[in-house]
């Protein structure tokens, strides 16, 4: 496993029970908006144990607020509470913090997500961080190819 692999492992370790709040106004008079993303969490589920929020770095005027859960079990319900919550919202989205290298890797597979997604043949298709399961069947991106490539599982 080359160096960069280990770094992004670890990075990911670091950021699994993290996730991202979207399209919360972000204001001037407004240093972290970690009081309405409490109760945004309390709303979503009760008991839920939140041990760092704070604002992306940026200079858009909706920056993400970066929520970090004291257990994946807390995180995991909040997402689907969230996401079931915020299905028809414009406005608000709740996602995964991924690493830069899997936001890439996601972002290179989609189109081929929304291609099975699009046929009528009964295919169940989902992202697993970096990959793409179809019907049982794990994928990477290949750079080279620009294609999907099946992963042989040991």
């Amino acid at each position: 496993m080359s160096l960069e692999n280990q770094v992004d492992k670890i990075e990911a370790g670091s950021r699994k029970n993290n996730l991202l709040f979207m399209g919360v106004d972000d204001k001037p008079s407004d240093i972290n908006r970690s009081d309405d993303v409490l109760e945004l969490g309390k709303e979503l589920a009760d008991n839920v144990q939140i041990e760092h929020v704070q604002r992306v770095r940026g200079t858009e005027s909706k920056r993400p607020i970066i929520v970090k859960f004291l257990s994946c079990r807390d995180r995991n319900l909040v997402f689907i509470t969230a996401k079931n919550i915020l299905k028809q919202s414009q406005t608000y989205r709740v996602n995964e913090d991924f690493t830069p290298s899997v936001r890439t890797a996601r972002r290179n597979l989609s189109p081929f997500l929304l291609h099975v997604r699009s046929r009528e043949n009964g295919s169940k298709v989902s992202m697993r961080q970096d990959k793409l399961l179809i019907d049982s069947k794990l994928y990477t991106f290949d750079e080279e190819t620009k294609d999907l490539q099946e992963v042989t599982r040991k």
